[in-house]
């Protein structure tokens, strides 16, 4: 498996047996398994973004996680995630339906730091780039915290993807961080903002 790129995808925060997880939902039920991931493995979401191959996220999580993870414990998540259609490749572009075409998706988890505002703004200006592509979904659900450098940055995602002749909308913004971004003077009247996937998807979108 060659850099794997997680595809379309939606993130919701459950708990099991008291312990924090995450399920891995596929908005267009490609395929009929859905993933549970611990909280720690599912940070390895984080480096599949198509730049690294097995080994490399092997060790961006290792650093990450500040302790040494097992390369067969990558091989049998990175598996899965294939196994569930949930990695951009042949397998999963033979079942997309018609309409995903029109959309795209990119979820967002953990810290946007400036390198990972620049990557996303390249992902998602090649996203809009394609012939295809007339929407795009930011799902910011599961960043941790929205400051006014985060904002920014959104925003410039949002500017430069509408001067490609794509339209793009927010989703999972949560109570606090709508707040935070108002006592911040950041205007998002512009933007299309929702809830979550489901209701992005349930309003067209």
């Amino acid at each position: 498996m060659i850099n794997p790129r997680l595809r379309l995808l939606d993130f919701q925060r459950i708990y099991h047996q008291g312990e924090p997880m995450w399920l891995l939902r596929d908005p267009w039920q490609l395929g009929e398994r859905q993933l549970i991931f611990p909280d720690a493995l599912a940070q390895l979401l984080l480096f599949c973004d198509g730049t690294r191959d097995a080994r490399q996220i092997q060790a961006a999580l290792s650093e990450h996680l500040a302790t040494p993870v097992p390369f067969d414990i990558i091989t049998e998540a990175l598996a899965q995630l294939d196994a569930a259609y949930l990695l951009v490749n042949d397998r999963s572009e033979a079942r997309r339906p018609l309409g995903a075409l029109l959309k795209h998706l990119e979820p967002l988890v953990g810290v946007l730091d400036d390198e990972r505002l620049r990557t996303l703004q390249d992902r998602a200006l090649a996203a809009a780039g394609g012939a295809h592509v007339r929407r795009l979904i930011l799902d910011i659900g599961s960043v941790p915290f929205v400051d006014e450098q985060v904002a920014s940055g959104l925003l410039a995602v949002v500017a430069a993807a509408r001067l490609r002749g794509t339209e793009v909308a927010l989703v999972g913004i949560r109570p606090e961080v709508a707040q935070a971004l108002v006592s911040q003077g950041i205007d998002l009247e512009h933007v299309r903002t929702y809830a979550d996937l489901e209701a992005a998807l349930h309003r067209g979108w």
